[in-house]
């Protein structure tokens, strides 16, 4: 909860500072160069969009952002503001995480490297078919800190502790000329239903 107020308070805080500078910026603009910026958003609303880059430590205190054009790719905004926070904050070890809309194959090459790592949430609808078969077999999952294999389908969901218990899978999977491990941890109610 902490964490949401003081994200809520930084974005508040960035939002009030971006509107004075952009009330500032647009009055000494030419209305063409105002029009030429404006694109549609994804609900297809005329509205102006912009995207916000934020990077945050571990105890989720915001360490840089950036915005970017709304209808600029994503994607190509990740490496040049981690490579700042790499450089200005000396980090040794980084591990990005992110969901899937920047979890292209250049952006988790570069994450890597060196002492970096990266977590990706990804759809399992989006998987090869073979890998995706693998992720929701219900068998060799296993319960965190424990080594045994454990089928799902033996599990009873009215026991509290099974049900409060985290269970996960690694499937090994290649992507192009990198080696991954797509780690599957199903939703609450496993039984009788694929995980997603």
């Amino acid at each position: 909860m902490n964490f949401t107020r003081i994200l809520i308070s930084f974005i508040q805080e960035i939002i009030v500072s971006s509107i004075t500078i952009a009330q500032t910026t647009i009055s000494k603009l030419k209305r063409k160069a105002i029009l030429s910026v404006m694109v549609k958003s994804k609900e297809n609303r005329p509205n102006p969009i912009v995207t916000m880059g934020l990077f945050m430590d571990a105890d989720g205190i915001p360490l840089a952002f950036d915005v970017y054009p709304g209808n600029q790719n994503e994607q190509t905004t990740l490496k040049p503001l981690e490579s700042k926070i790499l450089q200005d904050f000396n980090c040794s070890e980084f591990i990005y995480c992110s969901d899937s809309g920047l979890g292209s194959a250049a952006n988790r090459r570069f994450n890597s490297l060196g002492n970096r790592a990266y977590i990706i949430t990804h759809s399992l609808k989006k998987m090869k078919k073979e890998d995706r078969e693998i992720a929701l077999n219900p068998t060799q999952f296993r319960k965190v800190g424990s080594t045994k294999f454990i089928d799902l389908r033996t599990l009873d969901e009215t026991d509290e502790e099974v049900y409060n218990t985290v269970y996960y899978k690694e499937v090994p999977v290649v992507t192009g000329n990198m080696d991954e491990t797509l780690i599957n941890t199903p939703g609450r109610k496993r039984k009788g239903k694929k995980s997603e």
